[in-house]
Order: C-alpha cells, then structure tokens, then sequence
C-alpha cells in the first residue's frame, strides 16, 4: 500500500561499481575473463552511466531520511563503451586496446531492425526512434558526471 505514510522512491541504478561487503556486481565476473582473455576487446557506439556501491548507499539513506516518493537516478560519471571497457581492462591489470564498432546500420529503422530482430512493422516509430538514439548514437547516460569519479570502485570490482 502507498499513500501519504508509505512514500516509494525509486532509485534509477545503471552499472554499480565497488564492492558491498563480499559481494561483487554480477556483470564483474564475466567482464574481467573478457579483459584478460587473449579475445579482442571491442565496444560498440554509445554507453552508459555508472555509479559506485558507495553513491548507492548514500542515495538510499537519503531517500529513507527524507522519506521521498521520487524517482532518483543514481550515477557518478558517463562513460562510452570504449572507456568503460578498457577502464576494466586496466583495473583488472591487463590493459589493452579497445576497439570501436561502427554504428549498426545506416540507418535509424535499419539499426533498431539488425538490434531487435523485429520486423520493422511490429514496432512503432517511437521505439524505432528511442533505441537508435540509444544504442547507435547516445547512451544511456545521466546527468554531467564526474570523469574519474568511479575510478576506485572499478579498482576495488577487479581487485582479489
């Protein structure tokens, strides 16, 4: 039940770095074999906010104290896929080169089409729209962020 005395927030988490406890982010595992296999480190265009476990935390207390019914994102910096995923193979002690994908296709409704496996008469033009602008030329970023702001949680994720 919610009402005026169960207020519910909503907190908006992309990828969580650092370390709660023991545990790890669950992407942290396969991510770390990817960075010190011997395969080819290679990102697509765009990318995505990212936040550390310690931010989590302080946005959960916050929204618990000051009881908030909001949606609140949570994210500390913005990172392309490139930069997230050679940041990862620096924290994991391999750095290497990462290479960039080009776009999907050519075109908006070709690129939604090739992501989606959709035919394009099942979709909308609105979603066409929202996951080209996405996934080939944005990314699910929020805010300005903070470049290095994740810095130390990524150290933390990869360190045994």
């Amino acid at each position: 039940m919610t009402g005026p005395d169960l207020p519910v927030a909503v907190l908006e988490l992309p990828f969580v770095c650092g370390r709660a406890g023991d545990r790890l982010p669950n992407w942290a595992e396969p991510l770390e074999k990817w960075a010190r296999s011997r395969s080819p480190l290679v990102a697509p265009p765009g990318g995505s906010a990212a936040t550390t476990a310690r931010s989590v935390a302080e946005v959960v207390v916050r929204a618990l104290e000051e009881r908030s019914g909001a949606d609140i994102p949570v994210a500390d910096e913005n990172l392309t896929w490139r930069e997230m995923f050679g940041r990862i193979a620096d924290a994991t002690g391999h750095p290497r080169r990462v290479r960039s994908l080009p776009a999907a296709g050519s075109s908006m409704p070709q690129c939604a089409s090739r992501a989606s496996r959709i035919p394009s008469k099942a979709r909308s033009p609105d979603w066409t729209r929202r996951t080209c602008r996405t996934c080939c030329r944005g990314g699910l970023f929020v805010g300005d962020g903070t470049p290095g702001a994740i810095d130390q949680a990524l150290r933390e994720t990869f360190t045994r």
